[in-house]
């Protein structure tokens, strides 16, 4: 049969006695379990409105197999044993020996008001769940639970390092929601976050022993779907990695940077090699890293500023690609080496193959395309354009193209920027000769672009004739004649 306790205006005083019902209702009175007492409630214990529930010793027990609700006072320094629901609405005051266990299945920690724990201990079976922001000043034992904070926080505000403990427990949140941690020191805290399955956790190590608040959630899924786009990144990333991120952020103190490590399992999530943040773009923190750790692999970045909630992932590298043509540009006929740095392999376009260099010797201008790839399998793609200038086409003349032994010629070349001719003649467009023999003259014209061709000319000297003159007879007379004989020539005057 079903058992009721109602205390009306009354006090209760429970010491050294055991209590059993099926529901407990204070009401405009004071219930007081003294040290080494029980209070062992079958059903739900409801503190009314002007009811008093008080644990006074250190073992002073409580235990409920259904909901506490209070809606008056609640003030522990004992042991409080819990099967349902803890359903605050008023004043409830933990004292520094306080312990609550959650021990029941699936069990939900809320209420209009929030509640201060001392050391909360999540036990039993299924997920312990928040229904608005609690606290807890001394430790939370998460065991081996789920504690879902849903869109509420978690905060604990003993800034000791051990001030959380897990076997295999973790936090899990939702969009607002997150565990946050008091901090007083430059050890590394623990955020035991994550989802089932997927146990990922951050360790935030503050940059000095200022007093300081700092909260994270661990975001299930890709960064887009809370408008953090993952393809809207800097071009050193690749790219950002879709099952998980976290949110971080300093809440409290002045601004205080730290030093962080996000964990994942390199198995299930593969491999990373840098930490991003979001700002209107992902970029990677300068300096960042990754590695290996066990269980856990974890990206590793210090002095960050988290002034402001900021999403935090992993990132894959993007090779940043150079490619240099050397010479360049070229003159036809010419050859030119490419080479490509920034990534571990690369293949080139044109049937060029793969290599970082290539030696090339193309007759036009011709544009390359090298695609570079990491070891983490992304890519990314370069191109340089090689200049082909062409040859200048050089004439030479000379005028007169023959002459005289002892005469002149004036050899002239065009089709280029500048001349330089052979013989020891110099540079010049054009140069005047007196050969005293046929000579053949070799002039290279280089033009504007540095191209050079080359043409020859000759000046063909003919030698002076030997004349002979004879008088038949050589003398005469008076009024004689004689003939006059001349040899040696073409013609004569």
């Amino acid at each position: 049969m079903k058992r009721n306790i109602i205390l009306l205006e009354l006090g209760l005083f429970l010491m050294s006695i055991n209590l059993f019902s099926q529901v407990y209702l204070v009401n405009n009175c004071y219930s007081t379990v003294s040290n080494n007492a029980y209070l062992i409630v079958n059903g739900h214990v409801n503190n009314q409105s002007s009811g008093n529930l008080l644990l006074t010793g250190t073992n002073s027990n409580v235990r409920v197999q259904n909901d506490i609700t209070n809606n008056g006072n609640i003030n522990s320094s004992g042991i409080i044993e819990l099967y349902g629901n803890w359903i605050n609405n008023s004043t409830c005051t933990h004292n520094n020996t306080s312990n609550v266990y959650l021990k029941g299945a699936n069990q939900t920690i809320g209420g209009s008001a929030t509640t201060i724990f001392y050391n909360l201990y999540l036990e039993g079976t299924g997920v312990k769940t928040l229904g608005n922001n609690e606290f807890v000043n001394g430790t939370l034992y998460l065991q081996d639970r789920e504690l879902a904070t849903q869109n509420y926080t978690m905060t604990v505000n003993n800034p000791i390092v051990g001030a959380i403990q897990r076997i295999t427990g973790f936090v899990s949140s939702t969009v607002g929601g997150g565990l946050a941690r008091a901090t007083n020191s430059a050890s590394a805290y623990l955020f035991p976050v994550g989802v089932s399955g997927k146990y990922r956790p951050a360790d935030v190590a503050p940059s000095s022993t200022t007093a300081s608040i700092y909260k994270v959630r661990m975001a299930d899924g890709d960064a887009t779907s809370e408008g953090y786009n993952r393809n809207n990144k800097a071009t050193d990333i690749c790219e950002v990695n879709p099952s998980f991120f976290h949110i971080m952020q300093q809440t409290s103190g002045t601004n205080n940077n730290a030093n962080i490590n996000v964990y994942y399992d390199n198995t299930l999530d593969g491999n990373w090699d840098k930490v991003g943040y979001w700002t209107t773009l992902w970029n990677n923190y300068t300096g960042s890293n990754t590695n290996i750790g066990t269980p856990l692999y974890y990206g590793s970045v210090n002095n960050v500023s988290l002034s402001s909630p900021t999403p935090i992932a992993l990132t894959k590298n993007a090779p940043v690609l150079s490619v240099s043509a050397s010479p360049n540009p070229i003159c036809s006929g010419q050859s030119t080496v490419l080479t490509a740095s920034g990534a571990n392999t690369y293949n080139w376009s044109g049937g060029l193959g793969t290599g970082g260099s290539k030696t090339v010797t193309p007759s036009a201008t011709t544009t390359y395309t090298v695609t570079g790839t990491l070891a983490n399998g992304c890519s990314s793609t370069v191109s340089i354009t090689v200049t082909v200038n062409p040859l200048p086409t050089i004439t030479a003349t000379a005028s007169p193209a023959a002459i005289c032994n002892g005469e002149s010629s004036v050899l002239t070349a065009s089709g280029a920027n500048t001349y330089s001719w052979s013989g020891g003649l110099g540079t010049g467009a054009s140069k005047t000769v007196t050969p005293s023999a046929t000579t053949t003259y070799t002039v290279t014209g280089t033009s504007t672009a540095g191209c050079t061709g080359t043409a020859t000319v000759s000046v063909t000297v003919n030698p002076l004739p030997t004349v002979t003159a004879a008088a038949s007879p050589t003398a005469i007379c008076s009024g004689a004649s004689s003939v006059l004989t001349a040899s040696g020539a073409s013609t004569y005057s």
